[in-house]
């Protein structure tokens, strides 16, 4: 599995030109609402703890510890990020002393053999993470280790990563909705673009205060104008379907009530 920097899952989706711009609080938005989650690479020892019995003090004991490496995730990273977002003059930190398992790449018993008693962990596993570092002639860990105040592991924001699919995934679904707004958008100005090209038409195809004839007989002489200038998608067949639906958008727009404080005209004088 690959995974990007905060920075580089940020210019992806500036690169996607979703938003005007896209920064660093939209991100900690995303991770915090659970859309994206953010991990940080581990290379230590841990435990396995059992969810029931799992308790946040620190003297519990672990039994089997091994060695892992791989990647780690915590509701705390999302709130650091938040901070980090938040921040303009220190750079906050996040102590862990336990984390659940994002992606496992190895984890033994054995110091120097990845082959030897291999150690499973699943994505969701709850571990403690412990400080205790084996020298390397030592061919196991001990068998328990009494937790103590030390097995910390403290992150910064610097140390944070997005798996890079699931960073492509929701610029993906951002993407969609975003066309789909814009979609929403268009359909919601249609009436009103209608009911403008229906006072237009009434203008010019309707007697005037001030003008003796209107400047065309009717929309069939106005649909003949506009064809003979040859524009592309202007045909007779689709300015008569426009202006019927202009028309009647019009003369709904005229049936409302008006707002309040309005005292101008339907028709212009």
């Amino acid at each position: 599995m690959n995974y990007y920097t905060i920075d580089q899952a940020i210019q992806l989706f500036n690169d996607a030109k979703i938003s005007r711009f896209f920064d660093l609080p939209q991100l900690a938005d995303l991770c915090s609402r659970g859309l994206l989650t953010l991990a940080v690479p581990y290379s230590k020892s841990l435990g396995h703890i059992d969810r029931e019995a799992h308790t946040h003090q620190q003297h519990q004991t672990i039994e089997d510890a091994c060695t892992f490496k791989g990647y780690l995730t915590s509701d705390a990273l999302s709130d650091l990020l938040t901070d980090y977002a938040n921040t303009s003059s220190d750079t906050p930190i996040v102590r862990l002393s336990t984390a659940t398992i994002y992606e496992a790449y190895r984890a033994y018993y054995g110091w120097g053999d990845n082959t030897h008693n291999p150690q499973p962990f699943n994505r969701g596993d709850l571990v403690a993470l412990l400080s205790y570092e084996p020298s390397h002639n030592e061919p196991h860990p001990p068998t328990t280790h009494n937790r103590t105040e030390s097995d910390i592991f403290t992150v910064a924001p610097n140390m944070l990563r997005l798996a890079a699919d699931e960073v492509h995934r929701c610029v993906d679904d951002m993407k969609a909705e975003h066309a789909h707004s814009k979609n929403e958008l268009s359909e919601s100005k249609e009436e009103g673009y209608q009911a403008t090209i229906g006072i237009l038409l009434e203008l010019l195809t309707k007697e005037q205060k001030g003008r003796e004839k209107p400047l065309f007989k009717s929309d069939s002489d106005l649909r003949t104008y506009i064809d003979e200038m040859y524009l592309d998608g202007q045909s007779d067949g689709t300015l008569k379907e426009r202006f019927t639906a202009a028309n009647k958008e019009l003369k709904a727009v005229k049936e409302r009530p008006r707002r309040k404080g309005y005292k101008g005209k339907t028709t212009p004088a």
